[in-house]
């Protein structure tokens, strides 16, 4: 009987291998590969779950935006001769020589001084006043004339650079000349007002914020005497001071 057992445990274990193998195979290559399927799946999805823990961990955090008023333009911190020169006054100096036509003296040499407002860069309204002497010699002639002329009118004004400033303008006023002739021991003396006028212009560089070089100023220069019309020529340089 003992032998009967011993011959039915072997029986059993292969009966099992059997079953197992049938098993197995019933299942074929189709469940061995959805099984590894499954596996693979499972190991993505956890490799997945690792990746998006730590970059989580690695992503600094952005700071909220906050609506602001937007950073104001830089403002240059001298502006050009054109954006400064509304509301100014600008008063000028300097040498002064003009060519004179029909009397005994051809020229004179003096001064002048002006001054303009301008309201707008564009247009200003003022005048200029001129001193000048000459004289000349001719045997045992001598004369000598003394000049004043004060005109006043409108002034246009361009700016092609940003320190540049050209200039034009129609000035009407008078002329005030004495004229002194002496002969020998005689001298007479003559003295005439008549009415001026001076049409020009010039150019200004600035080289400081309000202090320009005049470099020219040409105009001509027109007198209307009694028995004619005389005509000069002047041209002047010198200095312009603007006060804002």
């Amino acid at each position: 009987m003992f032998r009967r057992a011993l011959t039915a445990v072997p029986l059993c274990i292969l009966t099992a291998v059997s079953f197992a193998v049938a098993q197995d195979r019933t299942a074929g290559p189709e469940g061995s590969a959805s099984a590894k399927y499954t596996e693979r799946s499972n190991i993505y999805q956890a490799q997945l779950a690792t990746a998006d823990k730590y970059r989580t961990k690695a992503a600094p955090a952005k700071a909220a935006s906050k609506p602001g008023k937007p950073y104001p333009k830089a403002v240059p911190a001298n502006g050009t001769l054109r954006e400064e020169m509304s509301n100014s006054v600008v008063l000028g100096g300097g040498y002064n020589y003009q060519r004179v036509e029909d009397m005994p003296v051809d020229r004179v040499q003096g001064v002048f001084v002006g001054g303009f407002y301008y309201p707008r860069a564009w247009i200003g309204i003022g005048g200029e006043y001129q001193y000048g002497r000459g004289s000349g010699d001719s045997g045992n002639r001598h004369d000598r004339l003394t000049r004043h002329v004060g005109v006043f009118g409108p002034e246009l004004s361009g700016y092609p650079g940003d320190n540049v400033r050209l200039f034009v303008h129609p000035l009407f006023g008078w002329a005030k000349e004495r004229m002194e002739t002496r002969i020998g021991n005689s001298t007479v003396t003559s003295d005439e007002t008549n009415f001026a006028m001076q049409i020009g212009g010039g150019m200004d560089i600035r080289f400081t914020k309000t202090i320009a070089w005049r470099v020219f100023q040409l105009d001509y220069l027109g007198i209307k005497h009694p028995s004619t019309w005389q005509n000069n020529w002047r041209l002047t340089t010198g200095i312009a001071v603007r006060a804002h």
